[in-house]
């Protein structure tokens, strides 16, 4: 997982991993990029079970068979119900879910922290605890675009490289974007204007070239893009701005080369591309809350 990846185990995980309806089935977690998504593929056989409302959005998904269920959604009794494989279930934040499953299946599922659908939808006004309500109402959800992205992130986030972690960025915003359409609200606009090859190139360069100083007009040659096309184009993939982008790579180049080797701060600060240790460790100060030499003293602890 690379130095912008989120590790925490979200609650819906503790769940799968803990209670004793779930803990005893084959499970693989895996989480990557910088909005705290996490990917769950359990084999599961037949069970009864109760998920408690959690604070956070999570998608489910049949890979190889389908699933017979008599389900509780949100006070809302569906009764005996065939998911068939490709078919999503939508949890929003909040929502207590009775199931009894017959039967064993392959699933993937997906969950989202509420701190970043709050970053996501706070722009335009859409607040993250109410905005998929409506989705409770829907048995499943039959999308080739949010079935496409879910299979990426699951892909994507078992790669320890920033190239995959901007995918499944950039795929996560993608399912938000359909949820919201199909919950009648205002998308976010995500035209994934970049291919895999032009962000894969982009952040191949950023990272052989990290030492030196290049500008957003740079990256847009190797898009081969208009600077202004390409700068709308790589926020609405990624979520940042090529600035920040750089920044955050960056960023990441120092905390590693804080913790493996004895470097002097200065001399690490030029590697990284910082224009001095002043500039990095105001960087530190504005992005972590700490200094470079908190930082890595805090890793020798």
């Amino acid at each position: 997982m690379n130095a912008a990846s989120v590790s925490r185990k979200l609650q819906i995980s503790k769940f799968y991993a803990e209670a004793n309806s779930h803990k005893g089935f084959e499970q693989n977690f895996r989480s990557g990029g910088s909005f705290g998504v996490e990917a769950l593929r359990a084999k599961m056989e037949a069970y009864q079970a109760s998920t408690p409302a959690l604070p956070e959005l999570q998608l489910g998904m049949g890979l190889t068979k389908d699933v017979i269920a008599n389900w509780n959604f949100g006070d809302r009794w569906l009764g005996e119900t065939t998911a068939n494989v490709g078919s999503i279930i939508a949890i929003p934040s909040n929502v207590v879910v009775d199931y009894d499953v017959h039967g064993s299946h392959d699933l993937l599922h997906i969950g989202c922290p509420q701190d970043t659908l709050t970053r996501l939808l706070e722009p335009y006004g859409l607040d993250p605890s109410t905005v998929f309500d409506s989705l409770t109402q829907r048995r499943f959800i039959y999308n080739a675009d949010i079935k496409f992205s879910m299979l990426a992130i699951w892909k994507e986030s078992k790669c320890a490289n920033p190239s995959s972690g901007l995918l499944v960025d950039a795929h996560w915003q993608k399912v938000i974007s359909c949820l919201l359409s199909l919950a009648d609200k205002q998308p976010r606009v995500v035209s994934f204007g970049l291919t895999h090859r032009q962000l894969v190139a982009i952040d191949e360069f950023v990272r052989e070239n990290i030492a030196k100083s290049f500008a957003t007009t740079d990256l847009a040659e190797i898009a081969n893009l208009p600077i202004s096309q390409f700068s709308r184009d790589f926020k609405e993939a990624t979520g940042f701005s090529p600035y920040q982008y750089v920044l955050k790579q960056r960023l990441a180049a120092a905390q590693d080369a804080l913790a493996h080797s004895q470097k002097p701060l200065a001399a690490i600060a030029l590697e990284c591309g910082f224009s001095s240790q002043s500039h990095m460790t105001d960087i530190f100060r504005s992005k972590l809350g700490s200094t470079p030499g908190t930082f890595r003293y805090s890793l020798e602890e």
